[in-house]
Parts: structure tokens; sequence; C-alpha cells
């Protein structure tokens, strides 16, 4: 289910399990219609995703509870609620997406122990969702950690650290100059080598100097 243009899954009902489904380069991920009593633990499934994704989509879902899922690709929302009661989501982590949770409708909604990296808003409470509670969150680089506009929302613990550590590092070209000193001419002579760790690696190719030693 990689590179879907679409929902990489959606499922009507129940399921009895969901795990081992790899979402990567999916435009959307997995979406969940009328999922009730049911606990979703994410880390058995791969939720690297497409640009502008939404990762997982509940919607008419009652008492559902989302554990360890970690949501990586710019841009979209990780989780999306749409008129749903009790959703609790625990130990979510959000890489650069604009929104980590939207939470549109319904009541009695947990999200906590979570991490958001490098968005515009990390939790958004929408107006018609009432007694949601926010606990123990952490924020990287979030412009609205929380932005609540629900009744009797509840929200304690949560802080803003400086760094992100639950995201992978950006892979990319990053130069490097390596000084060897005296390998031609004259001792303490500088002779610059350059090399440059191509895209994906994640280790040097070996480097050989040629000239004599003028010891």
């Amino acid at each position: 289910m990689t590179n879907c243009t679409g929902w990489a899954m959606a499922y009507q009902g129940t399921p009895a399990a969901i795990s081992g489904n790899d979402f990567s380069g999916s435009a959307q991920g997995l979406n969940l219609l009328a999922a009730h009593n049911f606990t979703l633990h994410a880390p058995a499934n791969t939720w690297d995703l497409a640009d502008a994704a939404t990762a997982l989509n509940l919607s008419n879902t009652n008492t559902i509870t989302i554990d360890s899922l970690t949501v990586l690709g710019s841009g979209g929302t990780a989780i999306q609620t749409t008129n749903c009661n009790t959703v609790t989501i625990n130990a979510l982590a959000t890489c650069s997406k604009d929104v980590g949770v939207y939470l549109n409708g319904g009541s009695n909604h947990v999200v906590s122990n979570s991490s958001f990296g490098t968005a515009t808003t990390g939790i958004f409470v929408n107006s018609n969702v009432s007694n949601a509670q926010i606990t123990d969150n952490s924020f990287f680089s979030v412009t609205n950690e929380v932005a609540d506009n629900g009744i009797g929302t509840t929200i304690s613990g949560s802080q803003t650290v400086t760094g992100d550590p639950w995201c992978p590092a950006p892979v990319g070209a990053t130069e490097q100059t390596f000084t060897v000193l005296g390998a031609v001419g004259n001792p303490g002579d500088q002779d610059p080598y350059i090399q440059a760790l191509p895209e994906g690696a994640t280790e040097w190719s070996q480097a050989y100097l040629i000239g004599a030693h003028p010891w």
C-alpha cells in the first residue's frame, strides 16, 4: 500500500487488528469509519507519508485508542477526528506536519505524552469539541502549540523543548572539509581535501592521499 494517490487503506466498522502495513509515500494513510472500542498500536505499521498527507482519519468513531504513532512527511495533518467521542491519543510523535492533531466534534478526547516537531499547530481543538484533555505534551518549533476553541478543555503539563530527537535527521548532501597537514610539500603545509557525503549515505567512503611525505 505504498505510493497510493488516495487513501492507502480505508475500513468501515471495527477491525480485529491493523498491523504489518506500510503506507510509505501514499497521499493519505488510514481512514477509519465507525471503528468503535478499538486500540491501534501504531508501531506495527509504517507511517512515512507523502507531502500534505493525512496519516490517520477517524470519523464517527467512539472509544478508540491510538498508541505510539510516529508520522513523518511535510504538510498535512497527522491525526484528524470528526464527530468522534472518547478518542485517546497517547505517545504520538509528528515531524514537519502542518497540524499534529485536529479534533473536530465530539467529547472527552485525550491527547497525552505526545511530541510535535516543526508544525504550524500542534493540537487544534475546534469549537464543537467539549471536555478535551491535553496533558504532558512536548512542542519543538511549533507556531501554535495548542489552538483551543473548545468547551471545557483542560491543558496541563505541556512544555516547549529545544530539540526534536523523536524525528530522524534530515538526509542530504553535506560538504565537509578535511585539513591534511604535510601531505605534499613542506611539513606544516595544508592541503585541503573536500568530500561530500552523498544523499542517503550513512558512512564515508575511503579516501587515499597521494604524494611523498617530506620527512
